[in-house]
């Protein structure tokens, strides 16, 4: 029988790395040849896994472990917005920088380049001159975008290799010691994770930082769980909103089907939901994994509506690895994984174009 997540004896590891990127370099040898000479050789390359073709076991490893840096090759002049991100206040979108550390993250005022005890001032104001000089049709925001805290499902993708994960594991819901699935809860290491990100939050507040105006959440327990333990009291007098589309990548994975509407309506009652949110998933296949170009499209879309009826500056937004990568990919920020637990900042430009 099943341990529940809550009951289960183990204790997650405190990885120094993602458990996916940790995963993928040690794969062995051959297939790490083997996927490098097929990304090399082979036309319009991607990694999305589909099963049935003779290097199911390379492409498999490879969608489950990459970064998902390919270029994004969508046409800017189709859509309704342009995006941009905005240089010179935020270390993690500086090309030349180093990548923080989720600890070092929380201790650095979020990045900010600007380490002075007015930083946060600074910070806020340079934001509205942005925003006061910026022509009619550009608008910019403030998104802090943080991943969800270890998960079952990250903690058992470290007992296995990374093939046995991919082809098998993931579409199980649990190993008959820790359950994953459906719909992943949070570990306590990713509980610890959350409530270190609201220590953050609660000394950057009292040092300036500006509160979030408006709060998305991903649809899953462990995201929805992230952001309450992220911000906790912050959130008293709050409504974060669910959206659908901010979900992690969808199908196989039992990790990522969604509950029901009415199940999150009772465990998370002060969260709303974004309009016509639909009863039951109406996206997860058992047979079926999403693509990279669909989970750009959507989180496309996403930030579309997002710039087109929210007048807000600041949004905080709680998400997924997959989806926070296609989404920084999107907004044509460097590319960038976040580690479990782990949220960045970023100042998005957008120039309205239809």
């Amino acid at each position: 029988m099943a341990i529940p997540a809550t009951e289960a004896a183990q204790v997650p590891s405190n990885p120094n790395e993602t458990s996916a990127s940790k995963a993928f370099t040690q794969l062995p040898p051959h297939i790490q040849a083997a996927i490098a000479e097929y990304k090399a050789t082979s036309k319009g390359w991607t990694p999305d896994y589909k099963p049935g073709g003779a290097d199911e076991k390379i492409r498999a490893a490879f969608a489950a472990y990459a970064t998902h840096d390919e270029p994004d090759d969508y046409d800017e002049s189709k859509g309704t917005w342009r995006f941009e991100i905005a240089q010179g206040l935020f270390r993690q979108s500086d090309e030349a920088s180093h990548k923080l550390t989720p600890e070092q993250m929380l201790q650095t005022g979020f990045g900010l380049l600007d380490e002075t005890p007015e930083r946060w001032t600074k910070f806020k104001e340079a934001v509205a001159k942005l925003q006061k000089e910026a022509p009619q049709n550009v608008k910019y925001k403030v998104l802090f975008c943080g991943r969800h805290g270890q998960g079952w499902h990250n903690y058992g993708a470290e007992q296995y290799d990374p093939v046995s994960w991919e082809l098998d594991y993931t579409k199980r819901n649990g190993d008959g010691k820790i359950v994953w699935g459906p719909d992943a809860e949070l570990t306590p290491l990713g509980q610890s994770q959350a409530l270190a990100v609201q220590e953050g939050w609660k000394r950057n507040l009292a040092l300036g930082a500006p509160m979030p105006e408006t709060w998305l959440c991903s649809p899953l327990t462990r995201t929805a769980d992230t952001m309450r333990l992220s911000f906790g009291d912050i959130l008293d007098d709050k409504q974060p909103i669910f959206v659908e589309a901010l979900r992690e990548i969808y199908g196989e994975h039992t990790c990522d089907m969604r509950r029901s509407k009415s199940y999150l309506q009772e465990r998370f009652p002060t969260y709303g939901f974004e309009p016509e949110f639909a009863e039951e998933d109406p996206w997860w296949k058992p047979d079926e994994r999403e693509t990279e170009l669909n989970r750009r499209e959507r989180l496309r879309n996403a930030m579309f509506q997002l710039f087109s009826e929210n007048d807000n500056t600041y949004i905080s937004i709680t998400s997924h690895s997959c989806a926070l990568r296609s989404l920084l990919t999107v907004l044509r920020h460097r590319p960038y994984s976040l580690g479990t637990g782990e949220m960045i900042p970023v100042i998005v430009k957008a120039t309205k174009q239809n």
